[in-house]
């Protein structure tokens, strides 16, 4: 309600500067369409589907052959990925004929708020994880450890009442950042 309250009241001072300037330029005004009516508020109702998982966004391969040593072999790798915040909202459905652009953008800048808030991660957000990771891998032996890096993703349907219609919104939420390591014993080749 309140950025609805706000682009109207910048669309009125807008207007006003724009006369003023029009005035001591002398030029002849020409007649300014009325600024559409302020868009019906939008009201939330609840969340639907509600669902919580992660995806894995890449896989980082380190082999360690050592198959031909006497001891046991250990090395120190650090590992670094960087990732996006990213919300993305359907309006692929009929979202666009039941409300006008200015109440679309309201509805995204609501849960975009929300869904923030309860994640805890801001949209748009760059997030890096690094870690330190020590593999070893034992005499006459090869293993390949593989880094999978993961981000959470959230996804669902926020309902809304705007202008006396409901309007199901859906979401999704990619947030965060994470690694986990594999390994795998590799088979000796004779």
């Amino acid at each position: 309600m309140l950025v609805l309250i706000v682009i109207a009241a910048v669309a009125v001072i807008i207007l006003i500067v724009v006369k003023r300037a029009i005035k001591r330029q002398g030029m002849n005004p020409v007649p300014v369409k009325r600024a559409p009516d302020v868009p019906a508020p939008i009201q939330f109702i609840k969340e639907l589907s509600v669902q919580e998982s992660e995806e894995v966004v890449g896989t980082e391969e380190y082999p360690l052959d050592n198959r031909f040593g006497d001891q046991a072999f250990t090395t120190v790798r650090q590992v670094s990925r960087e990732s996006i915040n990213e919300l993305s909202v359907d309006t692929s459905s009929d979202l666009g004929g039941k409300v006008g652009l200015e109440v679309l953008s309201a509805i995204k800048a609501e849960i975009e708020a929300q869904v923030s808030q309860q994640t805890g991660q801001k949209i748009g957000e760059k997030v890096t994880e690094s870690q330190t990771l020590t593999f070893s891998v034992g005499p006459k032996s090869s293993v390949l450890y593989e880094v999978v890096w993961k981000r959470k993703v959230r996804s669902g349907e926020r309902r809304y009442l705007s202008g006396g219609n409901s309007v199901t919104v859906p979401y999704r939420i990619n947030y965060g950042l994470s690694c986990e390591v594999r390994t795998q014993a590799q088979k000796a080749n004779h």
